[in-house]
C-alpha cells in the first residue's frame, strides 16, 4: 500500500459520500483498511451498496455524524454552509474536497488521467479494462460502473498504476500530477465555472503543464490546436476516422475513444494484436447507451448519461448505426438552465437523428433565478421545434413517467437522455 495522507488517516467522513466519484474513493480507501463514514441528501444505489459493505451512512446530513474523524472529505457540490463541513472546522478537523484527496492518493502512483468534454468515462473504462486484462494491475476510479469492475465504479490494484476520470470542473484536475493525460476532446463547458471559452481552454493547459511524460490529444476540436505542449513533454496526436477497429459498442464517438486507447498501447509498447482484443471484448459502461429493458413488443428503452450537443449528435448517431431502421423516440432533460441558454443553438441542430423528441422540466443545479427564468423548458421545446417537426414539452418529470406509454407508442426504441434524475423516468 502506498503511504498518503488519505491512507494513513484512520477514520474519515465523506459528505455527499452517494456521487459516483465520491462513492468510488470511498470503496477504495475502505479497502485499504480507512474506517469510513458519509452522508449524502438522498438515498441511491451507491449509498445502498455502501451501508451493505458495512459502512455508516446517514441521509441528510447531521452536526453528529462529525466526532473524531482523521479527515473530512467533501464533494465539490456541497457548499462551505455545510452544517457538518461547519463542524468539522469548529473541531479542527481538516476538510479537503474530492478531487484534492484524489490529488493526495494518486500522488505517488503512476497517474494516468483521462480528461476531455466528452467521452472521458468511456475512455477511462476501455483504458482501465485493457490495463486489467494485460496485467498491469491498476487501481481505477471511473465515473460510472463497468461489468468488468463486478459493475462496480473502482478497482483497488496492487501496482503502480492508476487510471483516473478527470473532471475540468471548477479545476479539480489540477489537484493531479498525472505522468500521462488523454484529452478526449476540448470544447467549452461547464459555464457557471468558466464564463468564457478562454477560461476553460487556460485550464486544460494548466493541466497539460503538469503532466510528467506524455499527453495524448483528439485534435478534432480547434480549442486542441490552442494548446501549448511543454518540451519535456511526448506528443501523440489522434483524431476521428485515424483507425477503425471492431467494437461491442457502436457510434463513431466510441471509435475515437478507442484510437486514444490504442495510442496510450502504444506508448506503453503494449502489442497491437492483445490492446485490440481487449477493446473489443469491452461491453460499455452504466448509463452510457445502456440497455436498460426490452419490452415484450420489442421496444428497447435505453439510458443515456449524455446532455452536451455533442453528445446528444454523437449518441443518436450510435443508436442510428446500430438500428438503421428503427424509429427512435429521445426523451432529454437539459441539465443547468445556464448550460442550455449558453448552447441554444447547437441544442436545436443535434436531435435531428430523432423521430420524435420529448422535453420535460430541465433539471436545475447551481443555476440563478435569472436564469431559470430566461429558459424554461417550454421555451426550450419550443425553440427545438423551430428545426425539428416532432416535438413535445411533457411538463414534468412525473407527467413524462405517467404518460411514458403514451408517449412512446409506435416507437422502436426510447433513449432516455440526461445527467439529471431524468433515469428515474424509467429505472
Amino acid at each position: 500500500m502506498i503511504n498518503n495522507p488519505i491512507t494513513k488517516a484512520r477514520k474519515i467522513h465523506f459528505i455527499g459520500i452517494g456521487g459516483i466519484g465520491v462513492s468510488a474513493l470511498a470503496k477504495l480507501v475502505s479497502e485499504f483498511g480507512v474506517e469510513v463514514s458519509g452522508s449524502d441528501m438522498t438515498e441511491n444505489e451507491q449509498t445502498k451498496e455502501l451501508r451493505e459493505m458495512g459502512l455508516e451512512i446517514s441521509i441528510g446530513h447531521q452536526i453528529g455524524n462529525i466526532r473524531n474523524q482523521d479527515l473530512v472529505v467533501h464533494s465539490l457540490a456541497i457548499p462551505r454552509s455545510n452544517i457538518e463541513l461547519k463542524k468539522a472546522r469548529e473541531k479542527g478537523i481538516k476538510t479537503v474536497s474530492y478531487p484534492q484527496a484524489l490529488g493526495m492518493i494518486t500522488k505517488d502512483y503512476n497517474l494516468i488521467a483521462v480528461a476531455g468534454t466528452h467521452g472521458k468515462t468511456t475512455t477511462t473504462g476501455m483504458l482501465g479494462k485493457m490495463l486489467t486484462d494485460l496485467d498491469f494491475d491498476p487501481t481505477i476510479i471511473i465515473g460510472s460502473t463497468a461489468s468488468y469492475l463486478d459493475n462496480e465504479n473502482y478497482r483497488k490494484g496492487d501496482s503502480q498504476w492508476f487510471v483516473l476520470e478527470a473532471c475540468e470542473y471548477h479545476s479539480g484536475f489540477l489537484y493531479f500530477e498525472p505522468d500521462i493525460t488523454i484529452i478526449t476532446n476540448l470544447e467549452h463547458d461547464h459555464f457557471d465555472a468558466y464564463p468564457t471559452e478562454k477560461d476553460y481552454l487556460d485550464a486544460f493547459q494548466k493541466l497539460v503543464d503538469k503532466t510528467k511524460s506524455a499527453v495524448i490529444l483528439n485534435t478534432d476540436f480547434k480549442l486542441a490546436d490552442m494548446l501549448v505542449i511543454p518540451d519535456h513533454l511526448t506528443l501523440i496526436e489522434y483524431k476521428e476516422g485515424d483507425e477503425e477497429i471492431f467494437l461491442n459498442v457502436p457510434g463513431i464517438h466510441n471509435q475515437t475513444n478507442a484510437i486514444a486507447v490504442l495510442k496510450i498501447a502504444e506508448y506503453l509498447e503494449i502489442p497491437r494484436n492483445s490492446a485490440e482484443e481487449s477493446l473489443t471484448n469491452f461491453e460499455g459502461t452504466g448509463r452510457r447507451l445502456e440497455l436498460v429493458e426490452e419490452k415484450e413488443n420489442g421496444q428497447l428503452i435505453f439510458d443515456d448519461y449524455g446532455h452536451h450537443p455533442t453528445e446528444i449528435k454523437a449518441t443518436l448517431q450510435a443508436v442510428k448505426e446500430r438500428f438503421p431502421n428503427k424509429s427512435v423516440c429521445l426523451i432529454f432533460q437539459a441539465h443547468q438552465h445556464n448550460r442550455t441558454i449558453a448552447l441554444l443553438d447547437k441544442f436545436t441542430e443535434s436531435f435531428k437523428q430523432a423521430d420524435k423528441v420529448v422535453i420535460p422540466d430541465i433539471y436545475k443545479a447551481r443555476d440563478s433565478q435569472t436564469e431559470i427564468k430566461d429558459m424554461s423548458a417550454e421555451k426550450f421545446a419550443k425553440k427545438i421545434a423551430e428545426k425539428h417537426k416532432n416535438v413535445l414539452y411533457s411538463q414534468s418529470l412525473e407527467d413524462t413517467k405517467k404518460h411514458l406509454n403514451e408517449i412512446t407508442e409506435g416507437f422502436n426504441i426510447v433513449l432516455v437522455m440526461g445527467a439529471g434524475d431524468i433515469y428515474k423516468v424509467i429505472r
